[in-house]
């Protein structure tokens, strides 16, 4: 996954429930004259509670494919499960609503600072397309938290990817096409994830310091097939696996996800994306 990759940790629960505590203010020293009273400091601290969620995936799979591979079935059928997983855990961790149901998503965590580029001065964005001292800034708008670098980097889709790639200076060099193909941007590793939406031509940038970002995980993935059973397209159609010569593949898995620490991540919204 791309969470994963760049750092998120994973922690196993216990019955499916998880309390981490964290700090949410540290102690301070001062100085004093002689004989003067210290002043007292006292970190605060909070918790971090997980609990798990049931994300699962129901995949239909042509049985004539499963025959005519030359791979073994249980092979294509471990790729397909362990993809469409990963993809609903980065979902999760990046845009889940919270609740019952969902982990709370980065995008969505109001606790994490939002930067509205269209509101950027000029040196940075102009009506919302960014410019090469954007990654800059945004990098500083987290480290001025005192957020530990031990795994900062970004998260954007494809297309933010391909403008930072075709930026270019003054003179026509290309500002960053030789370190993004090293995979980092600006000092710091980046990874590219289309579950970042674009809408309206707008999408969204996240920055941060993953090793804060907790993925707690009750048990191991549970994986079934069946070619009896039946599942529901989109059009509310119940389809028999069974008269389709339809092998189900049903997987579940019990995550959540949480910020140790809301300060490690920013999240830039309204960026342009340059047709």
């Amino acid at each position: 996954t791309v969470i994963y990759a760049l750092g998120a940790r994973r922690l196993g629960m216990t019955n499916g429930n998880m309390n981490i505590p964290k700090t949410k203010s540290g102690s301070r020293a001062t100085f004093v004259g002689e004989n003067r009273q210290i002043p007292k400091t006292a970190p605060k601290f909070g918790n971090l509670k997980l609990s798990a969620k049931k994300l699962t995936a129901l995949i239909p799979m042509s049985n004539d494919l499963l025959r005519s591979t030359s791979f073994d079935n249980d092979v294509i059928v471990g790729q397909d499960v362990t993809k469409q997983m990963a993809l609903g855990i980065d979902w999760g961790a990046l845009y889940g609503t919270g609740g019952e149901f969902q982990p709370l998503g980065l995008f969505r965590n109001k606790n994490v600072l939002n930067i509205d580029v269209t509101a950027l001065d000029a040196e940075y964005a102009k009506s919302g397309v960014l410019t090469a001292m954007f990654p800059y800034y945004m990098v500083a708008s987290v480290l001025k938290s005192n957020v530990l670098a031990d795994g900062l980097g970004f998260v954007f889709n494809t297309s933010v990817e391909q403008f930072f790639k075709s930026l270019r200076d003054n003179v026509g060099g290309f500002i960053f096409a030789e370190e993004m193909s090293k995979g980092t941007l600006v000092g710091y590793p980046y990874r590219t994830t289309n579950l970042i939406e674009t809408t309206g031509g707008k999408t969204s940038i996240a920055f941060g310091n993953w090793n804060d970002l907790v993925i707690g995980e009750q048990g191991a993935l549970e994986i079934e097939t069946s070619r009896e059973g039946s599942w529901t397209d989109d059009a509310g159609n119940v389809i028999s696996a069974f008269e389709n010569d339809q092998t189900l593949i049903r997987a579940i898995n019990h995550v959540d996800t949480g910020l140790r620490h809301d300060e490690s991540f920013a999240v830039a919204t309204k960026v342009a994306v340059p047709v």
